[in-house]
């Protein structure tokens, strides 16, 4: 019998580890397939790892991973990793923790924007509807599936003078 990919890292650096790796193997997979213009074989090609990643394992992680980045609490991280030693001695150049930081930002934004958005409970602020025009209104959408009631004060039609904002797209 053959062993799993967890096996082969398990024996090699521990059951933590192993765990860990294969996690941030799946990750990659998916967020290049998702973002790059890339094939799974392309991606297969791409993401370097301890284990031996197959097609299956390619395709799987692909697959899997749109609802594992919404309902796995760690399947991804932001940040971290670092002591503060190798930041303060320049373990990378600054440029490139500058461009993390930015990242890093920039991801927790976004995530703050589309939460914001999605909300029937407040109105959008303009950087939200700024960074994700084509999704104001969708708290429409979101309040019909849950059977809520749109309440006056969240509203985005204020919104509508935004160049690509039309929020009655979701009613």
């Amino acid at each position: 019998m053959t062993a799993t990919r967890y096996d082969r890292l398990a024996d090699r650096f521990g059951e933590g580890t192993a765990q860990r790796l294969i996690k941030e193997e799946d990750r990659r997979c998916w967020a290049l397939y998702r973002t790059l213009d890339l094939t799974q074989s392309e991606v297969q090609d791409t993401v370097r790892s301890y284990a031996d990643t197959s097609q299956a394992t390619v395709s799987r992680a692909t697959r899997e991973g749109d609802d594992r980045v919404l309902t796995e609490d760690d399947y991804v991280d932001l940040g971290g990793g670092f002591d503060i030693e190798s930041v303060r001695d320049e373990y990378h150049p600054e440029a490139w923790f500058e461009a993390y930081r930015d990242v890093l930002a920039t991801a927790v934004t976004d995530s703050a924007a589309l939460e914001i958005i999605a909300t029937d409970e407040r109105l959008t602020p303009e950087w939200a509807a700024r960074r994700f025009p084509e999704l104001v209104g969708c708290h429409h959408h979101v309040a019909d599936y849950f059977g809520d009631d749109i309440h006056d004060f969240a509203n985005d039609d204020h919104l509508n003078r935004l160049e690509s904002v039309n929020t009655d797209k979701w009613k």
